[in-house]
């Protein structure tokens, strides 16, 4: 049953379309709906909840749902979006990223063969005649690091009972605490509690009101992803809380890239594509992991990140990245890729809030 332009009004966007973009986006829906069915495309109805935030992902997932339709292997990545896989998300988009005229093939999760094993990369692409482009598509995962955190906070528990009620004590580390800087903390809390703010070579300590919400996450100067874990002592309304910030590293980062490389066979150009918010930090790590040695397999890796934003005609998703070449690389992507990749706007451009991608 095909989708109406009356429902995607009525239940999914909570207006009128405009003339001019209804058939566009009636069309977009019913792809959806013929590739993943009803039930999949009804599953994103929320009761009451309706708007752009709910009919533009959808929008955006048929128009990219046509570029798999002369590609090879298909339905592995279909029925992975069907599975509601986040990683296929991010692989979908990173193809349409790649791929902007009829003449690309494209083939999902093909078969290669690295060194003496079989390998699966995400995708390959080529125009006719050329050489396959090898591509593996990343959202990187900071559990570890979160990880990390909760076990600082959990063995630095016994310092609550000196935080007066009322204060949060906000730790900061600059990499993985070693017992060395677990024991340096507490011998250093007691001036924080008194106002100072504690700033060490591995981590900084200072002190604000403590509030029922805290959210320790963002980035740190080095524009790394942190992760956060939190304490708190609580008496009647008053609390006192701990708050343990680790951030990711450049080793955690590089071990990423590696276990994407691996994937790539080592004739043949190679693309990593890394789906993050923290575009600046990947930029920097990734050009520091470069060298004539190592990673020669991986000719670029792109950095994309996808946001929600006001636009001229509402809210609009939008797409900002960076293509990061290797100056050592074995083979080097073909012009016309890296044309296109180089294609993406480098910042979100928001007329009244602001805002880049990769700094």
């Amino acid at each position: 049953m095909a989708v109406s332009r009356t429902e995607v009004e009525e239940c999914w966007l909570g207006q009128l379309l405009d003339d001019n973009e209804a058939d566009r986006v009636v069309a977009s829906f019913n792809r959806v709906e013929q590739i993943l069915g009803r039930p999949w495309l009804e599953a994103s109805l929320r009761p009451g909840v309706v708007g752009p935030l709910v009919t533009l992902p959808i929008f955006l997932l048929g128009i990219q749902l046509d570029v798999l339709a002369g590609a090879k292997g298909a339905e592995k990545l279909i029925q992975r979006l069907y599975a509601r896989e986040p990683a296929a998300f991010s692989e979908l988009h990173s193809i349409t990223l790649c791929v902007g005229c009829d003449n690309v093939e494209i083939e999902i999760e093909p078969l290669a063969v690295v060194g003496d094993r079989e390998k699966i990369p995400d995708f390959r692409i080529r125009r006719p005649g050329e050489q396959w482009v090898w591509v593996e598509v990343t959202r990187p995962n900071y559990s570890e690091s979160a990880q990390v955190a909760q076990q600082a906070a959990g063995s630095l528990r016994d310092l609550l009972e000196r935080i007066p009620d009322g204060m949060e004590v906000q730790l900061r580390f600059r990499a993985d605490p070693c017992e060395e800087d677990l024991s340096r903390v507490r011998r250093e809390v007691e001036r924080a509690i008194l106002g100072q703010t504690i700033d060490q070579p591995n981590f900084i300590i200072h002190t604000s009101a403590a509030t029922p919400v805290l959210t320790p996450i963002g980035g740190d100067e080095q524009a790394r992803p942190i992760s956060g874990n939190a304490i708190a002592r609580v008496c009647g309304e008053q609390r006192a809380v701990l708050s343990v910030r680790v951030p990711y590293t450049d080793l955690r980062g590089q071990q990423v890239i590696d276990a994407e490389a691996r994937q790539l066979p080592k004739e043949g150009p190679g693309l990593i594509c890394i789906s993050t918010d923290h575009g600046k930090y990947w930029r920097s790590l990734i050009e520091r992991s470069f060298s004539p040695k190592i990673r020669t397999r991986i000719s670029a890796v792109l950095l994309f990140s996808t946001a929600s934003l006001p636009g001229q005609h509402g809210i609009e998703i939008r797409t900002a990245g960076h293509l990061v070449k290797n100056p050592h690389a074995r083979a080097a992507l073909p012009a016309w890729l890296e044309t296109r990749l180089h294609q993406i706007p480098a910042a979100f451009h928001i007329d009244r809030l602001g805002g880049t991608f990769g700094g």
